[in-house]
């Protein structure tokens, strides 16, 4: 079951990756929704009752912003999410390693309401990849340790072709 968890999370991951070359946010998010239905899989078929739980929240909060609804995007309906998850974290706790997914999905969801898509690759960087990467690692999710490593990978080489397209821009 765990060598099946891992190939099923190789497939999360190969989702999640392919996000961070889009440039519309709500394209990332789409990806994301894939990426969350797959890891819930993932953590399930490993046994790890947080990494699923929270996969969960974030697939449940992927679905809300690919829904186009105005509501959606505004600053209450990110408070309660935020306030959910918070909620969902608690009652699967399992050791200090689940504030890790929690930090994670905290980082990220306030980054998605910014609609800004360089925010959201800003933070994925900085917050979540390496929240995930230690929960990965303290789990042993070798597709969610392989993820998060091609994130940081992923969000580098767009800032990297961001910039060399501001410089081809520049002196055309």
């Amino acid at each position: 079951m765990r060598l099946a968890g891992q190939i099923v999370g190789m497939f999360a991951t190969a989702a999640l990756v392919s996000s961070f070359q889009c440039r519309r946010e709500r394209t990332i998010a789409c990806f994301w929704t894939v990426s969350a239905a797959l890891f819930v899989a993932h953590y399930l078929m490993l046994g790890e009752v947080s990494g699923a739980v929270m996969e969960s929240a974030l697939l449940v909060r992927n679905l809300l912003v690919t829904s186009r609804r105005p509501w959606v995007m505004r600053r209450p309906t990110m408070w309660i999410m935020l306030a959910a998850i918070v909620g969902v974290s608690l009652l699967s706790w399992e050791s200090w390693f689940s504030l890790f997914p929690l930090l994670a999905l905290i980082g990220s969801t306030a980054a998605l309401w910014t609609d800004n898509a360089k925010a959201i690759k800003i933070t994925q960087l900085t917050v979540t990849s390496p929240a995930w990467m230690v929960y990965n690692i303290h789990v042993l999710s070798w597709a969610g340790i392989v993820c998060e490593a091609l994130d940081i990978g992923s969000v580098l080489v767009y800032f990297l072709r961001e910039k060399l397209e501001k410089r081809k821009g520049a002196a055309d």
